[in-house]
């Protein structure tokens, strides 16, 4: 019943917006890989592996429809908006449905991706700098994994036959979205979202590697509680991912680089 649902809730994400594949989709993987790795018998094990081969096919089969050979049943992207319009109180502005659902992909590309990518908003620039800014999270995360791994090793299994690599890999889903489209703000925002929703699900199913983890970080902030507290300062005031947008340190940092004639195109 859980696969079942898991692969209903799959092919709704798609109907509702294709690029979920790559964005939320793995959200609804994270039960599915944890039953892989913690079945205790082959059988159990090889069951789990083709239900979800069979939720990735069937997710994957419904995106491939609605990008590529469904319609959209309005003459223009104003009669699109107008009938929006009298169903919510959300503004609804014709030249983002005409991008989304009336130009073709290879339109899109040229006119929007290419000019965003050579142009100066500096997003490779910008995507290195948030790095670099949120290093103190991505430090965190890998101590996590770190932690979960070196607990496994322990009780005699490797690290391919542990979910926290799959885990790892499966935050690489978001990847094509940074090369098709141009909202990288919400494209980082939602590998954050599924990062720490990994880690909270392993907390649920009280896997002893990630609680291993916890108690380690437990013990660090109770003996540096300044250092913690800055710490957690620090991220508060980075503020927040807006759309194209990056974080508003990094995009002032970039905006300053690029005034003084540190990076041009």
């Amino acid at each position: 019943m859980k696969y079942l649902l898991i692969t209903v809730l799959s092919c709704v994400s798609m109907a509702i917006y294709q690029g979920n594949i790559f964005m939320y989709y793995p959200l609804l993987l994270i039960p599915a890989v944890y039953d892989i790795f913690d079945a205790e018998q082959a059988k159990e094990r090889l069951r789990n592996i083709m239900l979800t081969l069979f939720n990735l096919a069937a997710t994957s089969l419904t995106f491939i429809y609605f990008q590529f050979f469904s319609h959209v049943n309005f003459e223009s992207a104003d009669a699109a908006a107008g009938y929006l319009r009298d169903r919510t109180d959300i503004f609804v502005d014709p030249k983002v449905i005409e991008w989304e659902l009336f130009r073709p992909v290879t339109y899109v590309y040229d006119f929007l991706n290419i000019p965003f990518l050579t142009g100066e908003e500096y997003p490779r620039e910008r995507l290195i700098m948030t790095f670099i800014v949120l290093l103190p999270v991505l430090i965190i995360l890998f101590a996590f994994y770190r932690k979960a791994v070196c607990c496994g090793n322990a009780s005699g299994r490797s690290a391919f036959r542990m979910s926290y690599p799959y885990y790892v890999l499966m935050l690489m889903f978001i990847v094509p979205q940074f090369l098709l489209n141009v909202d990288w703000g919400r494209w980082l925002l939602a590998t954050g979202i599924l990062a720490f929703s990994e880690i909270f699900y392993l907390v649920y199913k009280k896997d002893s590697g990630i609680l291993s983890g916890i108690d380690g970080l437990t013990l660090f902030l109770g003996n540096h509680k300044l250092a913690a507290a800055l710490c957690l300062v620090y991220i508060a005031a980075q503020g927040n991912f807006l759309g194209r947008s990056f974080i508003p340190s990094v995009n002032s940092i970039i905006h300053r680089m690029a005034q003084s004639g540190m990076i041009h195109y």
